[in-house]
């Protein structure tokens, strides 16, 4: 799996400790709506045997870390990134741009 085959959105960056991670966030019309994303997100990443940080900003904005400890960015991480991209959409979550 290689990043570019990966939809839209998604960034490299690197943590504090100077490691690849991939992050991309979503806005959700309403806080139960970020909160299923949340939870549609954990399952993809358990059945990979995986933990991305997530953070819920605002009640709407779902942000969601891609990296393994100690390693930084895996192949798994990647694997998981294009399962996110595979997630049901709905009209009404859209893309959240990166903030600076």
């Amino acid at each position: 799996m290689y990043l570019q085959q990966l939809e839209a959105g998604w960034h490299l960056q690197y943590d504090d400790a100077r490691r690849l991670r991939l992050r991309r966030s979503w806005v959700a019309p309403s806080g139960d709506a970020a909160l299923a994303l949340c939870q549609r997100i954990c399952a993809a990443a358990a059945a990979l045997g995986l933990c991305p940080q997530l953070r819920l900003t605002g009640g709407h904005r779902v942000t969601v870390d891609l990296s393994t400890p100690a390693l930084g960015l895996t192949e798994l991480d990647l694997l998981l990134a294009a399962r996110l991209d595979r997630l049901p959409k709905t009209a009404l979550l859209s893309p959240a741009p990166l903030a600076a």
